[in-house]
């Protein structure tokens, strides 16, 4: 027990004694900038005491009810951005389903229009007008780009 509290008494001194360094700035002889923790031994040599500024923080402390309140927005931000992905992805699965709906019935329309020897619309009777072969490829036309607009 005795030991632990010499070896802290130790580095509690040895922290003051490093807080409370000089540093020594001189040119010797040659022209040789030198740093030292004591001066020169030679007098003819001028050296200057280098005081150092302690650090400030650039940043103010704030209060644990800011901080809390920052960190209450952080979280809110995080989960508004997760619920924004998350409807997202849902908009997107709605969209892949439609696309997915509207390309098997357009596949399927187009391979009517092939097995059927004639084409017909109803009329406001309901009586059947039946596709000359000129509206039958415009027919066929139009399918087909239905398929390459929802099947690609």
């Amino acid at each position: 027990m005795k030991q632990k509290y010499i070896w802290t008494l130790a580095l509690f001194f040895l922290n003051l004694t490093m807080a409370q360094a000089e540093i020594y700035k001189w040119v010797d002889d040659n022209g040789q900038v030198h740093y030292s923790e004591k001066a020169p031994d030679n007098k003819q040599q001028s050296a200057t005491e280098i005081r150092i500024r302690p650090h400030t923080p650039q940043t103010p402390l704030i209060s644990p009810e800011q901080r809390r309140q920052q960190r209450d927005n952080l979280l809110r931000a995080f989960d508004e951005e997760r619920q924004l992905r998350k409807d997202a992805e849902a908009k997107k699965q709605q969209d892949e389903a439609r696309r997915r709906k509207n390309c098997l019935r357009a596949r399927d329309k187009f391979k009517n229009y092939e097995r059927a020897s004639a084409l017909y619309d109803l009329d406001e009777q309901g009586e059947r007008v039946y596709l000359s072969d000129a509206q039958r490829r415009r027919a066929v036309d139009n399918i087909k780009k239905q398929i390459e607009k929802w099947c690609n």
